[in-house]
């Protein structure tokens, strides 16, 4: 169970991420790529993805997908938790995300 305004995000490597909310989850597709060096892309995902929300202007599911794209152009550098905008911007581009509504799952839902 998750507080309405509540998220959760997951990150499984190079596999798809999932974020989810009360009432439904968004999943991304990460771009394949070969990685130089993946140490540190879990915290620049997380880093970058609470950055962007304080930064405001943005949703949930769009900082996690930035926070993505970042952990995607990390692990492109030989140095951990080091990317550059310019790619990570190009992976964002590359990523699909689907959203799949369980609000008619969520015992007590009286929005239907």
């Amino acid at each position: 169970y998750l507080s309405p305004s509540a998220h959760l995000a997951i990150t499984n490597g190079a596999d798809a991420a999932h974020l989810y909310s009360a009432t439904g989850v968004w999943t991304y597709r990460i771009p394949k790529i070969e990685a130089t060096n993946p140490i540190g892309a879990g915290d620049t995902c997380a880093g970058v993805m609470l950055y962007s929300l304080g930064a405001g202007e943005i949703s949930v599911p769009q900082a996690f997908k930035l926070g993505l794209a970042a952990a995607c152009a990390s692990c492109l550098e030989s140095q951990g938790a080091e990317f550059d905008w310019k790619v990570a911007h190009r992976m964002m581009r590359q990523m699909s995300c689907t959203y799949q509504d369980l609000s008619a799952e969520v015992p007590g839902n009286t929005t239907q």
